[in-house]
């Protein structure tokens, strides 16, 4: 696909190139020995606009919870130094001493140690100060029985008859389905007889 004014792109990267060059001419100095052009994998000519990378594994280290073998580490790390343990470039310097994002590290581990244990003695001081007996009975624990009355409704049996109607035969009865409501008042045990 080549643009509306006729070049194709591989001239066009040229021409740009060109006009590079004839620039830093134009300013007395060639662009490789200002450091402002350099030549890239395909030997291409690149303009310079970030310094070199110089990578370093970005894997953390697994933080070992055995206080023993993190003292053998270091004491090990400290006799015979860190070898192998982070790959870089072979063109990249390793930093000179301790890295200080390892004493910031340092530092903001202690102070969060710290404002940790002072809020837990704080708390633990003023809810000393509220709890009966100052705290001073098993945490503060008590188990007590009071005595309380709550009302409650047990349904009984419930049983109606007719016993009387007209035109029935003497000594029958018949049974009625019935339900109490919930919280009604017991009959006697005479029973009820209505008309």
């Amino acid at each position: 696909m080549t643009p509306a004014d006729g070049t194709t792109p591989t001239s066009a990267r040229q021409a740009a190139r060109a006009q590079l060059t004839a620039l830093l001419a134009a300013g007395g100095r060639s662009g490789e020995a200002a450091g402002v052009l350099s030549v890239d994998r395909q030997g291409q000519p690149r303009l310079v606009t970030t310094p070199p990378l110089a990578r370093a594994s970005m894997t953390p280290r697994p933080w070992n919870h055995n206080p023993v073998k993190r003292l053998g580490a270091a004491l090990k790390r400290r006799l015979f130094g860190a070898r192998g343990r982070i790959a870089v470039a072979h063109n990249a310097e390793p930093p000179a001493g301790p890295s200080p994002w390892r004493a910031a590290g340092r530092v903001r581990r202690a102070l969060l140690m710290l404002l940790i244990l002072s809020q837990t003695v704080l708390a633990t001081y003023l809810m000393t100060a509220i709890l009966p007996y100052g705290g001073r009975s098993g945490l503060g624990l008590e188990v007590r029985l009071e005595p309380v009355k709550v009302p409650h409704w047990v349904r009984g049996v419930e049983t109606a008859s007719l016993v009387d109607w007209p035109r029935h035969a003497q000594g029958l009865s018949h049974s009625l389905a019935i339900t109490a409501l919930g919280g009604s008042v017991a009959t006697p045990k005479k029973c009820i007889t209505a008309e």
